[in-house]
C-alpha cells in the first residue's frame, strides 16, 4: 500500500510539473532574459511586493482580533463570519465591481476616494488585495487561536489578563506558527491577485502593473518574452510558499 501510494503521489508531482513547466516552450530563452532585463519586468515585481506586503499587514492586523473574538463566540459570530468571508466565495472580478462602486458611488467611499485616491492607483490595487485575502487569513488565524487548550485562556483570565493581553502574551505565542503559515499564504494570494484589482486600480503600464497584470498585458501586445518571464516569477515564488507553508507546519518548537 505504501508503494502504491508513492508511486501515486510521485506520478501526480511529475504530472504537475510538466503542466508548470510548460511555459518554457511559450517562447526562446533569450526572449524571456530580454524580458527579465526590462523597466517593465522590474516595475512589475517591485509594485507586487510592495502592495502585496502593504495589504498582508493590513489584512493581518485587521484579522487577529477579529479571528480571536470569533473563536471565543462561536455561536454568536455566525452571521457576522458568514459575511466577512463573502469576498473570499465571489469571484474577483465581482468583488472589484463592489469596491469600484463602493469607491464611486458610495458617500463614504467617494470621501476616502478624495483623500486617498484609491480608484485607478496604487493604493486601489492594495484595497483590492486587502479584501481578497482578509478572510482567508481570518479563517487560517481562528483554526489557529482555536488549537489552543481552552484552559490556557481560563488560566490567563483568573490571572487578571484582559482580552488585549490574553491575545498578545498567551494567544499569540501560542499560535504563532499558524499566524505565520496564514500570513504567507495571505501574502502568496496578494502577489497572484487579478480580478479585483484590475476592475478597482486598472491596467496601466509603469503604473498599475503588478506581476499579474503585467502578464495579461504582455499576452494582450504580443510580447509572449515577458509574459514567459512573469509566469515563472509567479511559479517560484509559489512554489517557495508552499515549501515555506510546509516547514513551518512541521516545527515543533
Amino acid at each position: 500500500m505504501k508503494v502504491t501510494g508513492r508511486i501515486v503521489l510521485l506520478a501526480s508531482a511529475v504530472l504537475m510539473l510538466l503542466v508548470l513547466s510548460s511555459i518554457v516552450l511559450l517562447t526562446t530563452p533569450s526572449d524571456i532574459l530580454e524580458a527579465i532585463r526590462s523597466e517593465e519586468f522590474r516595475y512589475a515585481i517591485l509594485l507586487s511586493l510592495a502592495t502585496s506586503t502593504a495589504s498582508t499587514i493590513l489584512a493581518l492586523c485587521t484579522a487577529l482580533p477579529l479571528a480571536y473574538i470569533i473563536a471565543g463566540e462561536k455561536r454568536s459570530s455566525l452571521l457576522a463570519e458568514a459575511i466577512l468571508s463573502l469576498p473570499m466565495a465571489m469571484p474577483p472580478v465581482a468583488l472589484g465591481v463592489t469596491l469600484l462602486a463602493f469607491f464611486t458611488r458610495n458617500v463614504l467611499g467617494v470621501t476616502i476616494d478624495k483623500l486617498v485616491g484609491v480608484v485607478f492607483s496604487i493604493p486601489g490595487l492594495v484595497v483590492a488585495q486587502y479584501f481578497v485575502i482578509l478572510p482567508l487569513i481570518i479563517k487560517g488565524l481562528r483554526s489557529a487561536i482555536e488549537a489552543i487548550p481552552e484552559e490556557y485562556i481560563g488560566i490567563a483570565r483568573t490571572l487578571g489578563y484582559g482580552p488585549i493581553e490574553t491575545l498578545v502574551y498567551i494567544v499569540v505565542p501560542l499560535a504563532w506558527r499558524g499566524i505565520l503559515a496564514s500570513t504567507v499564504l495571505g501574502f502568496a494570494r496578494a502577489m497572484g491577485e487579478f480580478g479585483a484589482s484590475v476592475m478597482l486600480a486598472g491596467a496601466t503600464r509603469l503604473k498599475t502593473e503588478t506581476i499579474p497584470i503585467a502578464i495579461y498585458l504582455a499576452m494582450e501586445g504580443g510580447d509572449l518574452g515577458l509574459a514567459a518571464a512573469m509566469t515563472i516569477v509567479s511559479l517560484v515564488v509559489a512554489f517557495v510558499v508552499m515549501i515555506g507553508v510546509e516547514v513551518v507546519g512541521k516545527w515543533r518548537y
